[in-house]
């Protein structure tokens, strides 16, 4: 308010004025792909380069080169490159049938849908866009994984006590039954046969596989070494923000070393 009036109140509805009428929609009929390239993801990842016909040696992690892969891990990054290339439907210019299930698997995720209402919905949509009629929608969520699991960055589970005393793993507490501390049991059902089922899991993302693929990235990478390589040109900040230099601790000569590799100093 400035002086009683409310700047922001330019036309007068409450004196008289009518209200503007609301303008027509703007109607793009010119759709554009709904994701980005994923054939261009792909090649981020360097498993298998793009008319790379002379079995030539492909970047692997970080600052190392490694050898050809595997025929298996080749046959089945050539399946992905199919599915990022292969229309949903006949004449789909839209999404490809990758790019749908990397959407829809976004969406399930931010609704926090269940598994068995995913496949339901995907069920749902395999009977209004039929297989027979051209349609190529993936049959499950397990499918759906398992054409993704391909690219990596998966999770490790680990057996937990239910009450958080405990993680069942190492070599002294992985074939326990019951936990050391609080001694209540890990499974269920401790009488159920075959597979048994724990009471709670962790779900454990190594952290140096994403790292990795953060400078895999022609997205990321650039931004992984910005503090070496950008330039700020706010005044009163600090041009180069280093970790260490912005506490204002000393640098140790082996510091200084790794302060030279952009990709040590992060």
């Amino acid at each position: 308010m400035r002086q009683g009036w409310d700047p922001r109140y330019k036309i007068w509805v409450e004196h008289g004025e009518p209200t503007p009428p609301t303008p027509p929609p703007v109607i793009d009929n010119t759709r554009q792909p709904l994701m980005s390239d994923m054939t261009a993801l792909l090649n981020d990842l360097s498993y298998i380069p793009p008319n790379n016909e002379h079995n030539e040696p492909t970047q692997g992690d970080i600052g190392e080169t490694s050898n050809e892969p595997t025929q298996a891990t080749r046959n089945e990054f050539e399946e992905l490159y199919a599915s990022a290339n292969e229309e949903l439907y006949p004449g789909c210019d839209y999404v490809t049938r990758l790019d749908f299930m990397a959407k829809f698997t976004y969406f399930k995720a931010k609704g926090r849908l269940t598994d068995s209402i995913f496949n339901e919905m995907l069920e749902f949509f395999q009977n209004v866009f039929p297989i027979s009629k051209g349609f190529k929608l993936p049959p499950s969520y397990y499918a759906i994984k398992k054409t993704f699991k391909t690219i990596g960055l998966g999770y490790e589970s680990i057996h937990a006590c239910e009450h958080d005393c405990c993680l069942f793993r190492g070599d002294n507490n992985k074939d326990l039954d019951f936990c050391p501390v609080c001694n209540t049991s890990r499974w269920k059902d401790s009488n159920t046969p075959g597979k048994k089922v724990p009471k709670k899991v962790l779900r454990y993302f190594p952290i140096i596989p994403r790292l990795q693929r953060l400078y895999k990235s022609s997205h990321t990478a650039k931004d992984m070494i910005w503090h070496a390589t950008g330039k700020c040109t706010e005044p009163g900040k600090d041009a180069t923000p280093g970790l260490m230099v912005s506490y204002g601790r000393k640098l140790t000569p082996s510091i200084q070393i790794l302060q030279k590799e952009p990709r040590m100093f992060d």
